[in-house]
């Protein structure tokens, strides 16, 4: 048994030492374990754009609690996310990301009149000039095309080059992080864009990514197919229904109803909640994992 003598924490065999002072009242503690959780995020690249998916389930542990969240978000016309992990820190990052765009179209609005400002010498007022016309289309797409990346880059890197803090690094300098694995599709630059980052600062481009449980069940399936040629849109929403119902079948954590998101040059589009047919018929034959 533990005895403290003098604030001092004396522990006996087979017991964690405790830090004199731990036990002090208003102590600062950080979240340990996420609470309510999501699994896999899917994304796969065809010709001409990117397609994200994600299951709609919140677990409670092991409870199936919330059967109705999304978890993909649309950044802009060209831009989606899709994040795993703990949803209340999604529902953060999520608000910090529109708080970027926010500022960034206010940036936006702002360089428009002072461009208009220098060029034809007054102000952008409704019923704009054909100049002014020009002057809003340029600004708007190097805003547009440079966003993918720019929010990769915002929520990655210490030093972001957009000059918004980065959520995933400010959290985790504070001891805190956001206990999300994040998926970034869209257009840049004419290209599509398909990102990873994990809660630990681990960032890659690829043609196929996952996370959770798809990580292991699903990547490999995506990887045969998409890896070894070009793949239309069509094939590459039949190769994500796919592995979306191998999940259902496999992971625990997972749920027959789901989003998906298309990115190509013609915008975004959102589909769902969406329900695979599913085939259950050889179920009382597998047996000995009760």
């Amino acid at each position: 048994m533990a005895a403290v003598t003098g604030g001092i924490s004396v522990t006996g065999p087979g017991r964690f030492y405790s830090v004199p002072g731990s036990e002090l009242p208003g102590a600062v503690g950080h979240t340990l374990n996420p609470m309510v959780t999501g699994t896999s995020v899917l994304g796969v690249k065809f010709d001409g754009g990117v397609i994200l998916a994600a299951d709609m389930l919140g677990s409670y542990g092991s409870m199936a609690r919330f059967r109705n969240i999304p978890r993909l978000m649309k950044v802009n016309d060209n831009t989606v996310l899709g994040a795993s992990g703990d949803y209340a820190d999604y529902q953060y990052l999520k608000q910090a990301i529109e708080q970027m765009i926010c500022t960034l179209l206010c940036l936006y609005v702002y360089a428009v009149a002072l461009l208009a400002f220098r060029l034809i010498g007054r102000w952008v007022r409704p019923g704009c000039t054909r100049e002014e016309e020009v002057a809003m289309v340029v600004l708007g797409s190097l805003l547009s095309r440079s966003l993918p990346l720019c929010v990769c880059v915002c929520v990655t890197c210490p030093l972001s080059a957009s000059g918004f803090p980065p959520p995933l690094c400010f959290r985790r300098c504070k001891l805190n992080p956001l206990w999300n694995t994040v998926i970034i599709g869209g257009m840049n630059n004419g290209e599509s864009f398909l990102g990873y980052v994990d809660k630990l600062g681990v960032a890659y481009e690829a043609s196929t990514v996952a996370t959770g449980f798809g990580a292991y069940l699903a990547q490999p399936l995506m990887r045969e197919v998409a890896e070894k040629q070009q793949i239309s849109k069509d094939e590459g929403r039949q190769l994500i229904e796919r592995c979306l119902k191998v999940l259902y079948y496999r992971d625990a954590r997972s749920y027959n109803r789901y989003q998906i998101a298309t990115v190509s040059a013609a915008g975004v589009e959102i589909e769902g909640p969406i329900s695979s047919d599913t085939n259950w018929e050889i179920a009382h034959m597998i047996s000995g994992f009760e």
